[in-house]
């Protein structure tokens, strides 16, 4: 948290853009994140095509893949789907089943159902529905092809995700699973043993609230040398990190700074 305030020249913007079907897709993904067995990759929104509608149309649909790979050959990993905000005129019935190739199946509801109104209603669905590995592979060569029904058939949308889409996900999830298989093969350091002043520096910072917190990482960093200033103790929490902090060694006191930085 404090890294940002403690070390200067870096700042990250995360941007929610969402991509057009004509995207060259060299920056669809939105984020990795890496569990014990398995790692998720998610893609950002897309606005797909829409082809040959019956009984209505969208006003918009934003699609987005959330897709799930083991990274181990017994493991498993957490079923992949698309997530879907899909607004149109509420004169077309609820949308309540997704179809590809001709197969159906039902979707999940992630959000209540919007509706506004000035001269026409519109009505927005947040749902999600499953997507399968065999799914995926096949996508990256011809898209993804769904279609999104209402009760009774009343109303069919139908919808393209662009092949590149899915050839990015695909790539994504090879490059970080051949990374986890490397990291598995390095052999794992001993662990390092922790000092008292170190522990206890942790642990009341764990206990402090975030005012203390802020105030305690900028008075420790500027006393990384040496102890020229002394921390007010304003709170249980502030008297015992200035306490342990004055008793490290300058090693231990290196320590303590390293981990207020990886926070």
């Amino acid at each position: 948290m404090y890294k940002k305030m403690l070390v200067i020249g870096l700042v990250l913007l995360n941007g929610c853009t969402t991509l057009s079907s004509d995207d060259d897709f060299s920056n669809a993904i939105s984020s990795v994140s890496q569990k014990a067995n398995y790692i998720t990759v998610e893609a950002k929104g897309i606005t797909p095509i829409e082809n040959d509608s019956k009984g209505g149309f969208a006003i918009k649909n934003v699609s987005k893949v959330v897709a799930s790979f083991p990274t181990k050959e017994s493991s498993t990993a957490p079923d992949s789907y698309i997530a879907v905000e899909l607004s149109y005129f509420k004169s077309n019935n609820e949308y309540t089943s997704v179809s590809i190739k001709n197969k159906q199946r039902s979707i999940t509801m992630t959000a209540p159902t919007d509706e506004t109104c000035s001269e026409h209603c519109t009505v927005t669905q947040h749902f999600s529905f499953p997507i399968y590995e065999n799914e995926l592979l096949s996508a990256t060569e011809n898209g993804l092809h769904y279609s999104v029904n209402a009760r009774n058939n009343s109303s069919q949308l139908n919808f393209l995700i662009p092949a590149g889409y899915f050839e990015a996900i695909l790539e994504e999830q090879k490059q970080n699973v051949a990374t986890v298989k490397n990291e598995n093969n390095v052999p794992k350091q001993p662990a390092v043993m922790t000092s008292k002043p170190v522990e206890m520096a942790q642990y009341w910072y764990n206990e402090a609230n975030v005012e203390d917190k802020q105030r305690f990482a900028q008075w420790a960093f500027e006393n990384r040398k040496s102890i020229s200033t002394q921390l007010p103790a304003t709170s249980k929490s502030l008297d015992m990190l200035s306490y342990w902090y004055e008793k490290a060694t300058a090693e231990e006191k290196t320590q303590i700074l390293t981990w207020l930085l990886n926070k």
